[in-house]
């Protein structure tokens, strides 16, 4: 399509700015609108997306390619993330986090890798019991 640098990089950020605004327009949304809706909506976008950055032609048909499959991840990812731990106890949704937090810190300051983080989690955890 003879594009630089500069504009080849330019998916990425209205990728990122959709799925923003995605989010923001999840929380809107699911307060009138049932998530098993929201679910279809976003999935028929990231269908819709796919088929237009297929078949793009130029270089606008891509940015809304990729704009409507940001759109649909910043609406389905958290109804998918929130649907994941909705039969899961309160007092049990702790443990069912991620492992791995970049901002978890040990004690000497490294970062713990994913693996030993989930015991250092719940080593602090018992100590408070």
């Amino acid at each position: 399509m003879g594009a630089g640098d500069v504009i080849k990089s330019m998916p990425i950020s209205v990728n990122i700015a959709a799925i923003t605004a995605g989010n923001f327009l999840n929380t809107i949304l699911l307060r009138r609108i049932k998530h098993v809706y929201l679910l279809c909506f976003g999935g028929f976008l990231i269908f819709s997306g796919i088929l237009i950055v297929a078949e793009a032609s130029s270089l606008a048909t891509l940015f809304t390619g990729t704009m409507f499959m940001g759109f649909a991840f910043g609406i389905v990812y958290p109804i998918l993330i929130g649907m994941s731990i909705e039969g899961v106890e309160l007092s049990q949704r702790q443990h069912s986090r991620s492992t791995w937090y970049p901002n978890d810190v040990h004690r000497n300051g490294r970062n713990l890798p994913h693996h030993r983080l989930s015991v250092h989690i719940s080593t602090f955890q018992d100590r408070e019991k």
